[in-house]
């Protein structure tokens, strides 16, 4: 199972491609502790899973080192999306280096230069990719960029196609927000779609086969498909 979770909206950066301003995301979810989102997620993921761990940035979220050594220990493997900026964030993980760690993927922005000495530091202990977003004013640093990834073009209103898919999200892979909310794919998240349950309050309605999805899926699907689903097929 894939898994992602966004643990705070909070960011240092405010980057002109970021679809965070322009989506329906509920900004006023209370956030919790690492200690409720060990608990939350290994009362609800099977061992040998993937958490993914993005929001905001990672590295701001207060003991994200201890949530990721929590979920490690209890065999759920884990990689976090980071501009690699957070350096209190950054040193609790260098302490700590909880285990289980599939990737750190850094994000290529116009206000991370900074972080170059942060991301060799990681580097030392984890393996480490760079992203960059397919975005005239995205970073343009020369580092060698593990992927280019689409734009999601919610500010300009045109990132849902509107084409009806079978698919299989909320199966095999489903999408948390601050306060718990579980949706079944980044796309329900952010067109404001009512949540599949909570991981704090229990009760996750996980759909029981493929259906057909008429929302329109974003371009971080169907570039790439299969990269969070297993199966995704335009009807």
């Amino acid at each position: 199972m894939h898994v992602l979770i966004n643990l705070s909206w909070k960011c240092q950066l405010k980057c002109p491609y970021c679809l965070l301003p322009h989506i329906q995301i509920n900004r006023e979810a209370v956030e919790h502790s690492w200690q409720e989102w060990v608990i939350g997620i290994t009362n609800n993921v099977t061992r040998g899973s993937i958490v993914d761990v993005a929001g905001g940035d990672p590295l701001l979220f207060p003991g994200l080192a201890y949530f990721l050594r929590g979920i490690s220990s209890y065999g759920i493997h884990w990689a976090i999306t980071t501009n690699a900026l957070g350096e209190e964030g950054l040193e609790e993980i260098l302490r700590v280096r909880p285990g289980g760690c599939v990737l750190v993927n850094v994000s290529d922005h116009p206000g991370n230069k900074f972080a170059d000495a942060n991301i060799e530091r990681l580097r030392e202990v984890y393996p480490v990719t760079i992203n960059r977003v397919d975005h005239p004013q995205a970073g343009k640093r020369q580092v060698e960029i593990g992927n280019l990834i689409p734009y999601q073009s919610y500010r300009e209103g045109t990132e849902l196609d509107g084409i009806r898919r079978m698919c299989n999200a909320g199966i095999n892979h489903w999408v948390a927000d601050p306060g718990g909310d579980v949706f079944q794919c980044n796309v329900a998240m952010a067109t404001g779609r009512k949540p599949i349950g909570n991981l704090f309050l229990g009760g996750i309605r996980t759909p029981s086969q493929p259906y057909v999805c008429d929302w329109g899926c974003s371009s971080c699907y169907t570039s790439v498909p299969g990269a969070w689903q297993e199966m995704m097929r335009a009807l």
